[in-house]
């Protein structure tokens, strides 16, 4: 049994990739998560996977309050392809299954996704702290 942090929903296609229709399923939850919409937008920085963009998921994005911001493919990739190596060398032999890819994902997302980092990546390329009208530089 894979324990995942809370809120997370367990998501497999047999192809072992990421789909449009399992994006906008990831995406309605988020919306639900965090109950932002029109009036409470949120911005959501993501990679620039190809299934991350079709009609259905900027519609819904656009009447939920939730602006899509695509970052370069496979620029967060490296804290998983280690978990995956750390994997493949304690299970010679095998294959990673779909099944298996969302608990890899669990120490990378825990040791990446805190506070610090999220400000000191936004510090780094300038967009935070947020000064309104550049006054603060």
């Amino acid at each position: 049994m894979i324990i995942l942090p809370e809120g997370f929903i367990p998501l497999a296609h047999k192809s072992g990739w990421m789909t449009a229709e399992f994006f906008l399923v990831s995406l309605k939850h988020l919306q639900k998560q965090i109950n932002c919409s029109s009036q409470y937008p949120i911005l959501l920085i993501m990679d620039n996977h190809v299934s991350h963009i079709s009609y259905p998921i900027v519609k819904f994005a656009k009447q939920n309050g939730i602006v899509l911001f695509t970052l370069p493919p496979h620029t967060s990739h490296q804290d998983l392809k280690k978990e995956h190596h750390d994997w493949i060398m304690t299970h010679p032999g095998a294959r990673i299954s779909i099944y298996v890819v969302p608990g890899l994902n669990v120490t990378p997302y825990m040791k990446r996704f805190n506070c610090r980092n999220i400000k000191s990546s936004f510090a780094a390329c300038g967009i935070y702290p947020f000064y309104r009208n550049n006054s603060g530089r």
